[in-house]
């Protein structure tokens, strides 16, 4: 199965699994990226976004995210538009 990526998420996902589907259609002028379902959900189980985190302690996305980077958690370098995702690993 193959999911549309919304905008939000698209340079997340595809910076991080390095791979997607990009499909041009003729009746647009956009170009759509597609990711495996399979892929997404292993990426999920893999990774947290700071957003999650914050919900999870009861604290601001601004404020995890400082407390993770001072425990030396680093995010996935996914440029500066992007919310910070971490390795669950790192983090948990």
């Amino acid at each position: 199965m193959i999911s549309r990526l919304s905008p939000a998420r698209r340079g997340l996902i595809v910076t991080a699994l390095g791979s997607s589907l990009t499909v041009s259609w003729a009746s647009s002028y956009y170009m759509r990226r597609y990711v495996c379902a399979k892929s997404m959900e292993q990426f999920a189980e893999g990774h947290i976004s700071v957003v999650e985190l914050a919900a999870q302690n009861r604290r601001l996305p601004g404020v995890e995210a400082v407390i993770q980077l001072d425990r030396g958690a680093k995010p996935l370098p996914l440029g500066p538009r992007a919310n910070m995702i971490f390795r669950r690993s790192d983090v948990l």
